[in-house]
């Protein structure tokens, strides 16, 4: 009997150590499903934050080719404005050049009276006296 009682005892305690041993896996199997939890909302953010992170990428790049278009469009309004001030220039360039040489002062050679009966022959050889008078005209002897 005494035997008995031993083995009961002992069989006793290997069962209350089999259930120990079952609470505690319970209470083990009980956190992982908590982190299991956790890092399933974890993802769930991490994800979120990826679609916010495409999203954004997508309007960069959305903005990115509007001011890529406005370059261009502004490097054709200042090719037009270059030709422009090049024209300008050229025109500025002859205005300065007929106003000097508007300005320039003029000599002036006078022949003197030239008779009215003088007639121009080829054919004959003859003398027309001229007595060159030379001076500076103060205006441009067009105008």
């Amino acid at each position: 009997m005494r035997q008995q009682l031993a083995e009961q005892q002992k069989l006793t305690r290997e069962l209350k150590a089999a259930q120990d041993e079952r609470v505690q896996d319970s209470a083990i199997q009980a956190q992982l499903v908590k982190y299991t939890r956790w890092l399933v909302y974890v993802g769930v953010i991490q994800f979120m934050a990826l679609i916010f992170q495409a999203l954004i990428f997508f309007l960069t790049l959305k903005r990115i080719e509007t001011q890529a278009n406005l370059m261009r469009e502004h490097a054709l309004h200042l090719e037009n404005l270059s030709i422009a001030a090049r024209n300008n220039a050229i025109a500025a360039r002859a205005n300065v050049d007929a106003l000097i040489s508007s300005e320039r002062p003029w000599i002036l050679v006078d022949t003197g009276d030239i008779s009215d009966n003088f007639d121009a022959n080829q054919n004959s050889v003859g003398i027309l006296d001229v007595q060159p008078c030379c001076g500076i005209a103060e205006e441009h002897p067009g105008g």
